[in-house]
């Protein structure tokens, strides 16, 4: 069953607990996700990456999705993770995620801005929730090589301003973690 990321969220700070966000490159990894969150009973985020349409077409990387989400016993938020073309997160949103990340956090803070209003916009008349992302959450092959780390930490000042700027659900920033 699809919920958005909203739902979720509320009921996991009442209960107190996290809830995990899976990425998927192809039917067999969707599939694993769902099946351990029903297992378990617990809901989940079931993410793919637009990144990971060098692994698994586009549009076959949204049909997967959907139809195990749909399907799935337990709540399953539907999501694009790291949306960086409009086109994209678009195409998303009219198929049927309902939460999407747009990642403009390679651009200006203006520009970063601009980009994550427009999504915010269309996706919020939509019922869709919008993550976005300021700074820089680095990689893990980042933190080897000290001397050309680029990680920029997000302040609570430019959170704040994000955040009022853009209407934005929930906001990834840059506190020194490393992922991908």
């Amino acid at each position: 069953m699809i919920v958005t990321s909203k739902e979720l969220y509320k009921i996991a700070q009442e209960k107190n607990f996290a809830i995990p966000a899976a990425n998927y490159i192809d039917a067999l990894s969707a599939a694993a996700h769902i099946e351990v969150a029903e297992k378990l009973n617990l809901p989940l985020i079931l993410e793919f990456a637009e990144a990971h349409e060098t692994l698994l077409p586009f549009e076959d990387g949204l049909e997967i999705g959907k139809y195990y989400a749909e399907k799935a016993k337990v709540p399953v938020v539907l999501h694009l993770d790291h949306g960086t073309t409009k086109e994209k997160i678009f195409q998303a949103i009219d198929f049927g995620f309902r939460s999407v990340m747009i990642d403009a956090s390679s651009y200006s803070f203006e520009e970063n801005v601009k980009r994550t209003k427009e999504i915010v916009d269309y996706a919020h008349l939509r019922g869709v929730v919008v993550e976005a992302e300021i700074g820089h959450v680095g990689e893990g092959e980042e933190y080897d090589d000290q001397e050309n780390n680029n990680n920029i930490y997000t302040t609570a000042a430019e959170a704040k301003a994000f955040v009022e700027a853009t209407g934005v659900d929930s906001l990834a920033i840059s506190i020194g973690t490393a992922h991908g």
